[in-house]
């Protein structure tokens, strides 16, 4: 009798995980399998943007530890991996996965860089400037190495293996290299194997609606990889098949990811400066193999390349704000315009040969956003006065966490504080001033930025209508350009590298207030601190005023060539401002140099459709797994044949409504 009841559990167990594989695991596996044969031709070796925004000697130095050490160097942030290592961390078998080996990579970014074998780049740069084939053979070695180790279906696997990003970096720079290699080298038929099975396997990822992400930045490299990909094909029907599939799909990216005026919606100018660049080589690609866009497409891609102007500082950099990282950039086209601002985007820029003030309100899209709204960053004359935090790598760190944490950005940050939305009240441009008035939805806070254009004098007034929270400060961080803060009678002075001086004054209502000055930290509470290209964060120093709980108080603050004006004059000003900017922004069709903006009020929070991916199937199939396991231990644990059921139909249940969302999404 008690064999029987084991034997009757132990066919429920059976039956249980045979539903799941047939509700959940089937449709996935089925989703990407694609009877057809696929078969690639090679072309002639075209020069990339990333093999030319590469350094050279960084490029030769990597590819000879990974020539001769078997050892990937992806850069001075990253501890080097040992190519074995990484494939085993990334893509263990179930002895490697019980065994729970600490990871090789210092981070995410580091194991996309791994993943996306960007090492091939280096190779084809040390071989460009050493002609060693010895690089080619350990690029065919590391393809060969990879497609063993990396499994299409792997339960086990990193989601950074068959990830949309790396899929679509991994694929291309592999058909590249290949592309470079055989006019020095003969691969062997295994290698011509691995590559064609590698681009089929791609193909029919890169084309499975599971596994694109929409309006999403990482969607329009999918689309990019896969026309690249699909052009390689030997067959015409297959060729246009996925040609159209990517054309579709990019042609409602471009409109979906940026807004009416070109700009970029993902809250960080870094991202509106490589999409564009990448939307331009689609095109460039796309007309190529005689593919045609709309008209409508063109001219929003056409915007976007006008805006880059509006998202590079004088000096030549990406301004650091949202997960931007401080670095040059110099294609784009100078333009007489002065003020960008979008309210979808959450950007209010003034531009111009002596000034470049960027200020952050909400936008309809949180990807890559930052606890922001009303923060800003001010540059005078190519001096990065006040900065932001910017970019570091993409992790759970501390340091990460902090960077994109209110209290990280130039705001007035309230313990406890909810997220709130800003919108536009009061604007103004003219040949001496540039101004404009923000307000919070709750009508807590009202942040007024004023440029006086010919005392060369920034502004900010903010005022508080609510202190309800126990500590509330105003932060203003400095860039790391200043190297030395001295404190004045009634003015602090800072010093930049170039020892240009500048002078900022803060005041509450009428009275002078002096500003604390931190020096930021590894583990700062508040700091200054600014991103450098995944390095470590560099520090700087930081003013912060400690707020009055009283309400109606106004704080402000001027940064100055001179500190002469006293708040009388300052407010002056500012109230004569108010009164000109009749123009309330939030409920009008708004004329700003020539050009009309729809401002609107942005009440709701935009919300995400869920696109589910590989490995976020992956996930449930492991929670699912842990509930499998719980069934059957209760199931031998409990004789009564009704708890068995009551939970072998549950996990039933929840498989089923799964795969029910998987198709309706």
């Amino acid at each position: 009798m008690k064999s029987k009841k084991i034997l009757e559990r132990t066919l429920w167990a059976i039956l249980t995980i045979v539903f799941a594989s047939l509700t959940l695991l089937y449709p996935i596996v089925r989703s990407e399998q694609n009877k057809n044969d696929f078969y690639i031709s090679s072309k002639k070796f075209e020069y990339s943007s990333e093999l030319k925004n590469r350094d050279v000697n960084e490029s030769i130095v990597r590819a000879k530890e990974a020539l001769h050490k078997a050892i990937y160097c992806v850069g001075d942030a990253f501890k080097p991996v040992r190519f074995n290592d990484a494939w085993t961390s990334s893509s263990p078998n179930l002895l490697e996965y019980i065994q729970n080996k600490k990871t090789p990579y210092t981070n995410t970014s580091h194991e996309f860089l791994v993943q996306s074998l960007g090492i091939l780049y280096d190779l084809i740069i040390a071989h460009q400037h050493t002609k060693d084939n010895k690089f080619l053979l350990k690029g065919y070695e590391l393809i060969d190495e990879w497609h063993a180790k990396n499994d299409r279906f792997n339960p086990l696997q990193s989601k950074l293996v068959w990830n949309d990003h790396a899929v679509s970096e991994r694929i291309i720079v592999i058909l590249l290299f290949n592309d470079y290699a055989i006019q020095f080298i003969d691969p062997d038929r295994k290698i011509k194997d691995v590559i064609n099975k590698a681009v089929k396997d791609s193909i029919i990822y890169l084309a499975n609606t599971y596994n694109y992400k929409f309006k999403h930045n990482h969607g329009i490299y999918e689309d990019f990889a896969l026309l690249v990909s699909a052009s390689y094909l030997t067959k015409k029907e297959q060729r246009q098949h996925y040609f159209k599939i990517a054309m579709d799909r990019f042609k409602q990216q471009v409109m979906e990811t940026f807004d009416k005026q070109g700009i970029h919606l993902e809250n960080s100018p870094k991202y509106h400066l490589i999409i564009t660049d990448l939307l331009n080589d689609f095109v460039r690609y796309a007309k190529k193999l005689n593919l045609h866009f709309d008209d409508i497409v063109l001219d929003r891609i056409k915007l976007a390349n006008r805006n880059k102007y509006f998202f590079v500082l004088n000096n030549g950099n990406v301004p650091p704000v949202g997960d931007s990282m401080y670095r040059p950039y110099s294609s784009f086209k100078e333009l007489k315009d002065e003020v960008l601002i979008s309210q979808d985007a959450g950007y209010t820029i003034f531009k111009n040969k002596n000034f470049y003030l960027l200020i952050r309100t909400q936008s309809v899209n949180d990807v890559h956003r930052h606890k922001d709204q009303l923060s800003f960053i001010y540059e005078y004359k190519k001096d990065l006065i006040v900065s932001e935090p910017g970019f570091l790598y993409y992790s759970s760190s501390k340091e990460n966490i902090f960077v994109r944490s209110r209290k990280a950005h130039n705001v007035v940050y309230a313990k406890e504080q909810k997220e709130i939305n800003y919108y536009f009240n009061k604007f103004l441009n003219n040949k001496h001033f540039f101004y404009c008035q923000l307000e919070s939805a709750d009508k807590t806070i009202s942040r007024i930025f004023l440029l006086d254009k010919e005392s060369k004098e920034l502004v900010m007034q903010d005022v508080i209508n609510d202190h309800q929270n126990e500590k509330n400060f105003e932060i203003l961080n400095l860039s790391s350009d200043v190297v030395k803060v001295k404190q004045n009678k009634n003015f602090k002075e800072i010093v930049m590298d170039n020892d240009h001086k500048y002078y900022i004054r803060s005041f509450q209502n009428e009275n002078d207030i002096n500003l604390n000055v931190l020096y930021g930290s590894t583990k700062p509470f508040f700091g200054g601190w600014r991103a450098i290209p995944y390095k470590n964060l560099v520090p700087s120093f930081t003013l912060l005023t400690p707020l009055d709980k009283k309400k109606n108080i106004k704080y402000t603050t001027a940064i100055s060539l001179n500190p002469t004006k006293t708040y009388s004059d300052i407010n002056k000003t500012i109230i004569m401002l108010s009164n000109k900017a009749k123009v309330n922004i939030s409920k009008s069709l708004v004329k700003i140099n020539k050009s009309f903006y729809f401002i609107k009020k942005i009440e709701k929070k935009f919300k995400k459709k869920i696109h589910p991916s590989y490995y976020r199937r992956i996930l449930l199939i492991k929670k699912e797994s842990i509930i499998i396991i719980i069934s059957l231990l209760i199931s031998f644990l409990f004789r009564k044949r009704l708890y068995t059921r009551i939970l072998v139909m549950f996990y039933i249940l929840i498989s089923f409504f799964n795969t029910l969302v998987f198709f309706i999404t």
